[in-house]
């Protein structure tokens, strides 16, 4: 089970880069978001597993 700091460092995370993405307008940043998404994605199934 995931802490509920955990769930709200990665919301505020993701606010914060929805902000970044608003600002920059760059194809360089959906890049950097799907990055994020697949990094956070690993990081779960490895928490998950290792359980």
């Amino acid at each position: 089970m995931i802490g509920s700091v955990g769930i709200d460092r990665i919301s505020q995370g993701y606010g914060s880069w929805k902000d970044w993405h608003r600002q920059s307008q760059r194809p360089f940043s959906l890049v950097v978001g799907i990055y994020i998404i697949a990094f956070l994605a690993t990081a779960l199934t490895q928490f998950l597993f290792n359980i």
